[in-house]
């Protein structure tokens, strides 16, 4: 079941985007 390495670095690509956006948003919505 081991696919190309490119399955693990478009997870890790994916969740990276996400936690930056999350970061994005929460620095939004709340600026300290």
């Amino acid at each position: 079941m081991l696919e190309a390495p490119m399955g693990k670095m478009a997870i890790f690509l994916g969740g990276f985007l996400v936690l930056t956006i999350l970061i994005g948003a929460l620095a939004t919505i709340s600026p300290t």
